[in-house]
């Protein structure tokens, strides 16, 4: 198993700021569609996707002790936006498949597939939701904290060599030079 350390970038520092910005970018870019009423599935089919995909990018900096304000508000927006299209969406698949069924002609295939449609919508009614587990969070997104998030980003980065491409010889840099770019303290042999 690999260690903390091996999983993510050694500069925690700049992988916190980079988490802050992106958390922020996100929040700006979901305020802004919240904003102009542009924030629902009809516009974006696959925003329940994207929610979840942030969501798990969030949780998962959070399993390596960067801090995320934005899962949260990911999936409370998911909530709201999709707590009532679950049940109906489903009821509609199960409709769906039913009516497929109509069409099979042998009896014996019919019986296995509505048998199997049984199995699956009972499956998916135990099944929670990734944005109905746990407690009911608000989903006002007050502050994105953009301005301060770049400027942090702009601070931190490491910047690149002044000069020509010809800066840019590895093998005329010193150690210190290499060290504002490396990764896991400089231990090359990963």
């Amino acid at each position: 198993m690999l260690s903390d350390h091996q999983l993510a970038c050694c500069n925690e520092e700049l992988t916190n700021t980079t988490n802050d910005f992106y958390g922020a970018l996100l929040l700006e870019i979901l305020k802004g569609l919240e904003n102009s009423n542009t924030l629902s599935s009809s516009i974006f089919p696959n925003l329940e996707n994207v929610l979840h995909s942030a969501y798990t990018f969030g949780k998962n900096m959070e399993s390596f002790h960067h801090k995320s304000n934005y899962p949260a508000i990911c999936k409370a927006k998911a909530r709201a936006l999709f707590k009532d299209t679950t049940a109906t969406d489903q009821t509609l698949y199960e409709v769906r498949l039913r009516r497929y069924a109509e069409g099979i002609e042998d009896a014996e295939e019919k019986k296995e597939f509505l048998v199997s449609v049984e199995k699956l919508v009972k499956n998916e009614a135990a099944r929670d939701v990734w944005y109905m587990k746990g407690r009911n969070l608000e989903h006002e997104i007050e502050t994105t904290d953009l301005e301060k998030a770049l400027e942090r980003c702009r601070h931190d980065a490491p910047i690149v060599p002044l000069g020509s491409w010809k800066d840019w010889d590895l093998t005329k840099w010193t150690e210190e030079d290499k060290k504002r770019f490396s990764f896991c303290n400089g231990d090359d042999d990963i």
